[in-house]
This record gives C-alpha cells, sequence and structure tokens, in this order.
C-alpha cells in the first residue's frame, strides 16, 4: 500500500523558530523533493547550492553525485567519502515509521543543516499540501550573518529578538535582502524584503503550486564555476498518468517509454505493446 507522510522541516539551531510542515507522497524521488518541495516551501533559491540527504541510521548519504552545476559541488569530497545519487531514490527509503528522522543538508559550503521528521502517515494523496509554518528562510551566502550557517543565523535571531531597531540589526536585514533568494525570486518580479520573524505561508503555498506544476531540475555535468542558471529542465513523467513526483522506470522493451509504478505500467500495456515490439525489434537487428 502507497502512503503521503506529514513531515516537519525544520533548520538545526532554530528548530522553534524556522520550520515547515508538509504533506507528501511517500514514494516522491529525493530530487524531486528537494527541488520541488523543499526549495519552494523553506525559501532557498532554486539551482543554485547543491545538497545532501543523510540517514543517521546508517550514514548513508544520497545527493545529486552525477550533477556538477552547482555553485557548491567543489566541497562534496571535503564532506563525504561517498555520495549515492537521489534520482530515483523515494523519500520511503529514509523516512518508513512514526518518529523517524533524516538530515537535509543545503549549501554544502555554509552547512544548512535540516532535520526531517516524520509525523504521520495517512492515505496516499497525489499533491503536495504546505500545512504550516514559522520563520523566513535564512539569506543565501550567509549574507549580513556574523558568520555562516545554522548557529550564526540562531544568533542573529536571538539578538534580532531582542532589539529589531539597533542599527546593526538593521544593518543586516538590509545586506541579507540582498541575497539571492530574496534579490532575485525565481519566479521573477520585484525582490522580497528580507522580514526575519514572519513566514508569509501564502505565497510560498503559491511558490509550491508553481513548482509543482512546472519543470524539474535535469541532471547536468560539467565544470562550472559559477553555474547560476546553469540548469537544465524537464517536465518528463509518467507516459500513464502523468505524476511527476514519483522516480520512474523505462519500460525494458524499448527504453522510450517511462512509469512511475508496475500499475500504470499495466494498465499501459494493451495501447503500448505495439509500438514496444516495433523498437524492441529493432534493436534486435542492430
Amino acid at each position: 500500500m502507497k502512503f503521503t507522510y506529514i513531515v516537519r522541516i525544520e533548520l538545526c539551531e532554530c528548530e522553534t523558530d524556522v520550520w515547515r510542515r508538509v504533506r507528501v507522497p511517500s514514494g516522491i524521488s529525493l530530487s524531486v523533493f528537494h527541488d520541488q518541495v523543499i526549495c519552494p516551501v523553506m525559501g532557498w533559491a532554486r539551482g543554485y547550492h547543491g545538497y545532501v540527504f543523510e540517514d543517521p541510521r546508517d550514514g548513508t548519504v544520497i545527493g545529486p553525485s552525477k550533477n556538477s552545476a552547482y555553485i557548491d559541488s567543489m566541497h562534496v569530497p571535503f564532506h563525504y567519502k561517498k555520495v549515492m545519487d537521489d534520482k530515483g531514490c523515494p523519500l520511503a527509503a529514509l523516512l518508513s515509521k512514526k518518529g523517524d528522522i533524516a538530515y537535509y543538508n543545503y549549501d554544502l559550503g555554509d552547512y544548512w543543516l535540516h532535520r526531517i521528521v516524520l509525523e504521520d502517515i495517512v492515505a496516499e494523496e497525489q499533491s503536495v499540501t504546505l500545512m504550516a509554518g514559522e520563520g523566513a528562510c535564512p539569506p543565501e551566502d550567509s549574507n549580513g550573518l556574523d558568520s555562516k550557517g545554522c548557529a550564526a543565523y540562531a544568533d542573529f535571531l536571538n539578538a534580532y529578538k531582542r532589539n529589531p531597531k539597533k542599527q546593526i540589526m538593521k544593518e543586516a536585514v538590509k545586506e541579507a535582502s540582498r541575497s539571492v533568494n530574496y534579490s532575485k525570486p525565481w519566479t521573477g518580479g520585484p525582490p522580497i524584503p528580507f522580514k526575519p520573524l514572519e513566514f508569509n505561508i501564502e505565497y510560498h503555498r503559491m511558490l509550491l503550486s508553481l513548482m509543482i506544476a512546472g519543470p524539474a531540475l535535469k541532471t547536468q555535468r560539467g565544470n562550472f564555476p559559477m553555474p547560476v542558471n546553469k540548469y537544465k529542465e524537464s517536465m518528463k513523467g509518467c507516459d500513464m498518468c502523468g505524476n511527476r513526483l514519483k522516480p520512474l522506470s523505462k519500460c525494458t522493451g524499448c527504453r522510450k517509454v517511462s512509469y512511475c509504478s508496475r500499475e500504470c505500467q499495466v494498465q499501459a500495456w494493451k495501447m503500448h505493446k505495439v509500438e514496444c515490439k516495433k523498437h524492441s525489434n529493432k534493436k534486435t537487428k542492430k
């Protein structure tokens, strides 16, 4: 039986200040979960920094091992001995029962560590829903912070809560607003003001719906010293039902079509078998 997960995504060391709760299919591919769920609900820039998922049970690290188009790809060998590719790997491989925890590290230079907690398991839904959340996403590249990463942001939030009108806080907020995820939103339009303690859930729901409806990032190889926007997009989905959230498997006969489940493959076979055999025969003759 397939399920939908209710997960809480919280920024480590800022757990009560920055968190999101989402409903997401258990079979969603981790690469899609990063690009089309975490980035829009958290507020990170798209196709900018690299990431990995970590399984605390055995130390397995899963990420875009075949994609070198991120600005911080050079940090991977310094942090991890081996990274399994996340394309086609479902969220259910990391989380299987209530209370399970996994980690998501965004930006391998600044090290923004998130804790993902499986809070509940419900009947399967094909959609993704942002249920709740608090706090603004940190600025990309730690702009405006005294240092980098979660600890620096926690210190900033504590200082901001004590005296948001202090001149040094105003300057930090102004500098943070210049970061990529606030000054250049991937949807276009004017810059978004950085408001540390606020979370506009309707805006992030809009981002999520646009991301789910739009193309996913496509793996790209190569050396890109500054790979902002140097990524490909794909609308590829299941050739039967159109689902683009789950991992896809190619037809073993023709390798021309892909399906998200055995059920879709069986359902499509009556229409597909003629074309499949045609391509299979061509391969045999070669």
